[in-house]
């Protein structure tokens, strides 16, 4: 066995080199990892906490929040190997052009996404609703980040996709507190004190009718 590659002092000299060159990047780079971990999870507590708060749909939450959470570590990930030395020009153009490809392939998959998160944050109906899209009526009974499901009157299940139900036409039916303005035209002599204590009696007895005297 030829020891001299272990005795030559031009190699050490040359992996002293490498150490003292590439040993503190590598150690930046550790902590970048370690550190950036700890600071993206307290970010995603912060958002789960915010979007708890906004009373935000749970499974948009989830969505959202895997999405930043994977962003932000393939970001360190980039930010760790650009310190080591490692050239991430090529890595992101790869990230862009696979992200491009995904994009055309899903065209539809994304429409239908961006719908569910429309409705979900504007809330044009929710679970238990009855609604009219798409040339379809029934009871919605799940909103799906890319679907809507509702049940028709005969019992039946229709899928709708959400772009297609966000650009178009939504009829709520679900029924909604009526207002019926009235106008009581009194004669000068009627007593007021009288009038008022029967209003008072009928709305008594009708709960469900809300009382506002102008």
């Amino acid at each position: 066995m030829n020891l001299s590659f272990f005795t030559d002092p031009a190699i050490w000299a040359k992996f002293l080199d490498i150490v003292v060159d590439f040993g503190p990047r590598l150690l930046i780079a550790c902590l970048m990892l370690l550190v950036g971990n700890w600071l993206i999870g307290v970010v995603v507590t912060l958002l789960r906490k915010m979007f708890t708060v906004q009373k935000i749909d749970e499974s948009l939450q989830t969505f959202f929040i895997s999405l930043i959470n994977i962003a932000m570590k393939i970001l360190l990930v980039i930010l760790a190997a650009d310190q080591i030395g490692i050239h991430t020009t090529s890595i992101v153009a790869m990230f862009g052009a696979a992200s491009l490809a995904i994009g055309l392939a899903l065209q539809g998959s994304l429409a239908n996404f961006a719908g569910g998160v429309l409705i979900l944050f504007f809330k044009p109906y929710k679970i238990g609703d009855r609604i009219k899209a798409q040339g379809e009526e029934g009871v919605v009974r799940e909103i799906q980040i890319f679907n809507t499901i509702i049940q028709t009157a005969d019992g039946k299940i229709v899928v709708m996709p959400n772009g297609a139900v966000s650009n178009g036409i939504i009829t709520n039916m679900t029924p909604m507190p009526a207002r019926v303005d009235m106008e009581v035209i009194v004669e000068p002599e009627t007593d007021l004190d009288l009038l008022r204590s029967k209003l008072d009696t009928y709305w008594a007895s009708h709960p469900s009718v809300s009382k506002e005297i102008a």
